[in-house]
């Protein structure tokens, strides 16, 4: 029982790790592009793509018991937070293939 919660998190995470990496690549493949620009004023694409590759720790407490979120709903949200990058079909069609995996494999569980 516990190896299949542990599989569980592991598909979790790769998911969400294949997802994370479409909208990645792009914002790297820009980050090279206009890396003499990186720091000068008006370039919000840049600074943009540098805010993808932080992940924000959030140390709040809630003072209730916080709603369990679906996972794929959680990566709902992702894609719909960072769909500036989500600008070309092939991108679309790879982030849809990631979430058909997680909305079948919540389906079995």
């Amino acid at each position: 029982v516990n190896s299949m919660r542990i599989e569980k998190i592991m598909f979790n995470m790769l998911c969400e790790q294949n997802i994370r990496n479409v909208w990645r690549k792009v914002c790297f493949n820009l980050l090279l592009t206009g890396q003499k620009k990186i720091g000068t004023r008006g370039q919000t694409d840049l600074d943009d793509a540098i805010d993808v590759f932080r992940e924000r720790l959030d140390h709040s407490v809630e003072g209730s018991v916080p709603v369990v979120q679906r996972f794929y709903d959680k990566l709902k949200d992702l894609v719909l937070l960072r769909k500036k990058w989500l600008n070309d079909n092939e991108r679309k069609k790879t982030v849809q293939e990631v979430l058909s995996f997680v909305a079948s494999a919540e389906k079995k569980s």
